[in-house]
């Protein structure tokens, strides 16, 4: 079984890192107007929004997989 080479790993672990940074910083954005509201709801707009962004990048990274699967010989 191949692997990916070490440039195509190399990038995919820094696009999860930056995916990653944008998660975060763009529900903290929209969570933002729950925070200056003393606080009402902060938490639950937060973790929604990230819950709703790691499932859409799940279904990115496993269509990923899925493209690679041919050219790598991976078994799902």
């Amino acid at each position: 079984m191949r692997r990916l080479d070490g440039n195509a790993a190399d990038m995919f672990q820094k696009s999860q890192r930056l995916w990653a940074e944008l998660a975060e910083a763009d529900c903290y954005t929209e969570s933002e107007p729950a925070s200056a509201a003393q606080g009402a709801g902060y938490a639950y707009v937060y973790e929604s929004c990230m819950a709703e962004r790691y499932g859409q990048r799940l279904k990115r990274a496993e269509k990923l997989l899925s493209d690679w699967q041919p050219a790598l010989n991976i078994r799902l």
